[in-house]
């Protein structure tokens, strides 16, 4: 795809999609409902309210059905 220099592993300027726990889903498989920020295309949401938190904070719009 030609994106190897910005996918493909963590590493400083590369892009990120990934689950920041509150606890370890190795101790216990239902911790994984523990999410507390999400890394979207290299973008922090705090996961209960899926602002934006880096790399600049951003309140996400309100959903259609809101």
């Amino acid at each position: 795809l030609g994106m190897d220099d910005e996918l493909g592993s963590l590493k400083a300027g590369k892009l990120a999609d990934l689950v920041v726990l509150d606890a370890d889903p190795m101790e216990n498989l239902r911790n994984s409902d523990k999410v507390n920020m999400v890394m979207l295309n290299g973008k922090l949401y705090d996961a209960e309210t899926m602002n934006q938190v880096a790399p600049k904070e951003k309140e996400r719009p309100a959903f259609f059905f809101e």
